[in-house]
């Protein structure tokens, strides 16, 4: 009887323990279909980090000196300013200029003033447009221009020594003149003295032979007289008209004909050699 109801017993155990063995094994696959499997990340690799162009970096250095950072914006200025890595010179000139203004504007006009002047040393003609800087840092860089920019040297000569008129400036009768080309001119100086020239040897030879004349005949001394100032006339305007043919000659010569290169105040002028047979010998002597 006892092995029996132990029987039955351990039959009514199984037959509760079952259903909740069953159930225990059911929960973790449930589990196990609900949680989604994480799938590993694929590493990508990192692009390598392109450094800015140099005008990039200079928009950004203005952009900060705008948001006024000027010691920052100065660090990067002087930064572009001094790389060699790039050759745009244009750029780095804008960059020069700005980081002028900065220390310009931070009252540091010493700094200022160098760097303005290292922008005219390598461009004079720079110019810095008036609408992206200030009115008062125009006029300090126009300030350094004044005294950089070269001046205009303007070569001071003399002129050289006048060799003296020829003899055929001397001569009278428009023959230099002629010899000249200045045919008009010497032909009024040759008609003109050889017709007065003329007119005074006849005058002057007439009274020669004639200076007799009877006192009580008015009429040969007022004859007389005629003649005698017609040759001192005609013999004024002859050396008159000789003069001016010697003094229109002289002015030629000086302006178009003899007048020596010019000797510039620098050089020393060296002595003319005397006259006469000079030899002059050069070479290499021991």
């Amino acid at each position: 009887m006892r092995l029996l109801a132990l029987s039955l017993t351990t039959l009514v155990a199984v037959n509760l323990l079952t259903p909740w063995t069953d159930a225990c094994a059911q929960e973790p696959e449930a589990d196990a279909q609900a949680a989604p499997v994480e799938a590993e990340p694929i590493p990508v690799p990192e692009e390598e980090a392109t450094p800015p162009t140099p005008a990039k970096r200079l928009e950004i250095a203005v952009r900060t000196y705008q948001r006024s950072d000027a010691d920052t914006a100065q660090a990067l200025l002087a930064g572009l300013v001094n790389d060699e890595t790039y050759e745009d010179e244009a750029l780095r000139q804008e960059a020069r200029v700005y980081l002028g203004e900065v220390l310009y504007l931070k009252q540091d006009q010493e700094a200022a003033r160098r760097v303005f002047e290292r922008v005219l040393t390598i461009d004079p003609t720079y110019r810095i447009d008036p609408f992206r800087h200030p009115p008062d840092v125009c006029g300090f860089f126009e300030t350094i221009r004044a005294y950089v920019e070269p001046k205009k040297t303007v070569d001071v000569t003399t002129p050289g020594p006048v060799p003296p008129l020829p003899p055929l400036g001397y001569m009278g009768f428009g023959v230099y003149q002629l010899q000249h080309g200045r045919t008009a001119v010497g032909a009024i100086m040759l008609a003109t003295q050889t017709v007065t020239g003329v007119l005074s040897i006849i005058e002057f030879g007439d009274l020669l032979g004639n200076r007799r004349y009877d006192p009580e005949e008015s009429s040969e001394l007022s004859i007389l007289k005629r003649k005698q100032i017609t040759q001192w006339t005609s013999t004024g305007l002859f050396y008159g008209i000789w003069g001016w043919s010697i003094l229109d000659a002289g002015r030629h010569w000086r302006a178009n004909i003899g007048v020596r290169p010019p000797t510039p105040n620098n050089e020393p002028s060296r002595p003319l050699p005397p006259p006469g047979i000079q030899l002059q010998v050069s070479g290499h002597f021991r």
